[in-house]
């Protein structure tokens, strides 16, 4: 089966997949939860794209910690 993700989704996000769950008279719906994986920077060049959107990008990922 293929799901398009919304842009934008984050870990953690529930989709719900009408008519796609249990079979029924309706049909069930199914969710999928989305987990995020990013690839390692585990060479010198995919380190440095990740301090380039660092330097590029205004995101914080602990801003909603505190």
């Amino acid at each position: 089966m293929e799901l398009r993700i919304p842009q934008g989704s984050q870990s953690g996000s529930k989709l719900r997949l009408r008519g796609r769950g249990l079979p029924n008279d309706p049909p069930g719906d199914q969710y999928a939860v989305l987990k995020v994986v990013l690839p390692q920077a585990n060479t010198p060049e995919a380190r440095e794209l990740y301090q380039q959107m660092q330097r590029t990008m205004s995101f914080n990922p602990r801003a909603d910690l505190f």
